[in-house]
């Protein structure tokens, strides 16, 4: 299912002030991206439940640091990075695991860059939506955040699915002209294709 980023930064801010509710559904969303994440690196399914369940706690108590105007995924993946981190360094006792231990962190920093390339074209793309037309920024909404069809979208606005692949071609148009400004244009289509 797809989630809003509106929908996440109500739970964030909800988080903020301690409701257990919000953060569950956090938890819900991450907690196995979080596990698939730890077990890449750690090889190990058990250690990779407990790094997501210390992830998890170390979020809660942050929560009032939380700002909740970002989704929660930056963080999240930067707490378990650290906690992937501490855990393989651990394990490195010889030469040969201090050697694998260098190459992990590589692709753990390659997989940061990653997070926030996507954090910063979604920010970008965000903002990109300000230079749609109101008609175009509400199918191009209803087609990327919420996930409906061409068809689904022009039932819902009563025109017909060619009108909305008309302005969702229009509002790539005017997006992709946004985001070559900051250098995001291979990002972006690498994203959203």
């Amino acid at each position: 299912m797809i989630h809003s980023h509106e929908e996440e930064k109500d739970l964030i801010l909800l988080i903020k002030g301690g409701n257990e509710i919000a953060f569950r559904q956090i938890y819900d969303r991450y907690r196995t991206k979080i596990v698939s994440f730890a077990c890449r690196f750690l090889k190990n399914e058990e250690d990779a439940e407990e790094i997501m369940q210390e992830t998890f706690i170390r979020f809660w108590q942050a929560r009032d640091k939380l700002d909740h105007s970002f989704t929660a995924a930056p963080l999240l993946f930067t707490i378990s990075r650290r906690l992937v981190l501490n855990e393989l360094r651990k394990i490195a006792k010889s030469e040969k695991a201090i050697a694998q231990l260098s190459k992990k962190t590589e692709e753990l920093d390659q997989l940061s860059q990653d997070i926030m390339v996507a954090k910063e074209i979604d920010e970008k793309s965000k903002e990109a939506l300000n230079y749609l037309s109101p008609q175009q920024k509400v199918i191009f909404c209803l087609s990327r955040y919420e996930g409906l069809s061409h068809d689904q979208i022009a039932e819902q606005l009563h025109i017909s699915p060619n009108t909305v692949n008309n302005h969702l071609v229009e509002s790539l148009k005017k997006i992709r002209k946004h985001l070559l400004r900051y250098g995001l244009i291979h990002f972006f289509i690498l994203f959203h294709h």
